[in-house]
């Protein structure tokens, strides 16, 4: 842990011969990298320039205790993982080099595969949605109650469904999204199933960018609730994204529509109220 700010991981490479330490980094301690005792990190084997378009390098999922020994869990050349809070679990996105093949694999703390779903176990839309894009299943996060993990079928950055898993059953729960059109910008409250997301179109080069400026479109946030489907407008803006996020199982954050600054914004039953943080 960094000793100016335990939110951060201190990594280090050393040079096992010469005991010189050859490069260290700060990242944050995020809920994928740092679990209690134990630091989560994925390494690159036998890659080379090379070898990029060949089978002789995979991806390698390793966990590190206090000791600094570490424990190889799982490889693939496709890998992605979140960790549950209580470390009981582990959700990996496995897939091939290139994404012919996606699988949702749960480990147990001991690195031995639990479950398994593959991605079109876990798709409810209609499959001519995300036409011309294969669908590609993405990891989100867990309940902070360690029983749900929860993630997505997304066309590009756009999510079309969005699944949850219970850990007690290994049930799967669907819920078809792909009527909101979210071009790309979203946030999911995995605790409470409320979806925060905009129609901010997607901005791929500078002239698309420019063109959105002067086109003077409106672009609404919203909150959804996967369970009753409902929608709540929360902010309009002209021209402007709001990169929404949560903050806490009923409160977002999110651009101010009318200046720099970012917005507050408690979502409740009867009300909602906001303030503007400086």
């Amino acid at each position: 842990v960094n000793p100016q700010d335990d939110s951060k991981v201190d990594v280090c490479v050393q040079d096992v011969k010469t005991g010189k330490v050859e490069l260290c980094t700060t990242i944050p301690g995020v809920s994928r990298w740092r679990h209690a005792e134990n630091l989560y990190a994925i390494w690159m084997v036998g890659y080379t320039p090379e070898t990029w378009d060949s089978d002789e390098w995979t991806l390698e999922l390793w966990r590190y205790g206090t000791d600094g020994k570490g424990t190889r869990l799982y490889s693939a050349q496709g890998l992605d993982f979140r960790v549950a809070p209580d470390e009981r679990y582990i959700a990996l996105r496995v897939s091939d080099r290139k994404n012919t093949w996606e699988k949702l694999i749960f480990l147990d703390s001991s690195g031995n595969p639990v479950q398994e779903f593959t991605a079109e176990q876990l798709t409810a839309h209609d499959k001519k949605v995300h036409a011309p894009l294969p669908a590609s299943l993405s990891l989100l996060e867990w309940s902070d109650d360690d029983e749900e993990f929860w993630g997505a079928i997304s066309a590009g950055p756009s999510p079309q469904t969005i699944y949850e898993i219970d850990t007690n059953t290994w049930r799967a729960t669907l819920y078809d999204i792909s009527g909101l059109a979210i071009p790309k910008e979203y946030d999911l409250n995995v605790n409470t199933a409320k979806l925060v997301y905009s129609d901010c179109p997607q901005i791929y080069v500078a002239d698309d960018a420019e063109e959105f400026a002067r086109s003077q479109q409106q672009v609404t946030l919203f909150v959804y609730d996967l369970n009753s489907q409902n929608a709540q407008v929360i902010a309009t803006a002209v021209a402007k994204c709001f990169h929404p996020r949560w903050l806490g199982d009923d409160t977002i954050e999110y651009n101010d529509p009318n200046g720099d600054d970012r917005i507050t914004y408690t979502v409740l039953a009867e009300q909602a109220h906001w303030q503007r943080n400086h």
